[in-house]
């Protein structure tokens, strides 16, 4: 029953969040993936991570990444942005939308 198994461990790292769900497909010293779904018109609040760089990839969906200190950047469906270290930014989910997103170096989660 290693499919089981496999189930549910997925869904024990999922986290139901106010604006959708995110589950962390993979964790290691060296970064952490996550798949995130955001439900259209939620958003993520603004948020920043003192340690990690970010990389967001819209694999469905389309969303508005607000970044301080710029313009808003638009995402379509296999589009991507990697957000710097330290920097404020939100993301708007413009319709139902599944992100991937790893955060390297490791699992450090800031306000």
């Amino acid at each position: 029953m290693k499919d089981l198994e496999e189930l549910r461990s997925i869904y024990r790292s999922r986290i139901d969040r106010p604006w959708g769900h995110e589950v962390v497909t993979a964790r290691t010293d060296e970064f952490v993936n996550r798949r995130i779904r955001i439900r259209g018109g939620a958003s993520i609040p603004p948020h920043s991570h003192a340690g990690n760089v970010e990389t967001i990839y819209v694999e469905r969906g389309r969303v508005r990444v607000e970044l301080d200190g710029g313009d808003p950047v638009e995402l379509a469906e296999g589009c991507g942005i990697t957000v710097e270290r330290g920097r404020r930014h939100s993301i708007v989910a413009l319709r139902d939308s599944l992100l991937e997103e790893t955060s390297a170096p490791g699992d450090e989660r800031d306000g």
